[in-house]
């Protein structure tokens, strides 16, 4: 006789983390396209190559998170770690106080995701 296991239910909290990822990514690849406009040389275009393998990344981490694969948990909470301190980073070299205000802002929502993917009730659903 086979065995089932019964995960649970697929909570909104994953759904709606693997969603913003997605969105930011797509949110990312579009302010590069504009950028790539702008770009004059070689090494311009390789220093652009990076953040888009990082947001294409991205997108795959949200695919992998609304099908809860745990490789897609795992690398979903190390990209955000990674992100937490970049976007006020990156934010202040563009310029600007609000810049700054809304990054910080956006990585407080960051932290809150991390510490979501890593309760028990979430690890249950990757099971």
């Amino acid at each position: 006789m086979p065995q089932e296991l019964h995960v649970g239910h697929r909570s909104t909290l994953v759904s709606s983390i693997a969603w913003m990822l997605m969105l930011l990514a797509l949110f990312a690849l579009g302010l590069l396209a504009w950028r790539t406009g702008f770009v004059r040389n070689a090494l311009d275009t390789l220093i652009l190559s990076l953040p888009a393998c990082a947001a294409l990344l991205m997108l795959a981490v949200g695919q992998a998170l609304l099908r809860r694969y745990e490789w897609g948990r795992k690398l979903a909470l190390g990209l955000l770690v990674l992100a937490i301190p970049l976007l006020p980073t990156l934010s202040a070299l563009i310029g600007g106080w609000l810049l700054l205000a809304l990054g910080l802002l956006v990585s407080a929502a960051l932290v809150w995701s991390v510490r979501a993917l890593g309760l028990p009730t979430i690890k249950r659903e990757f099971a």
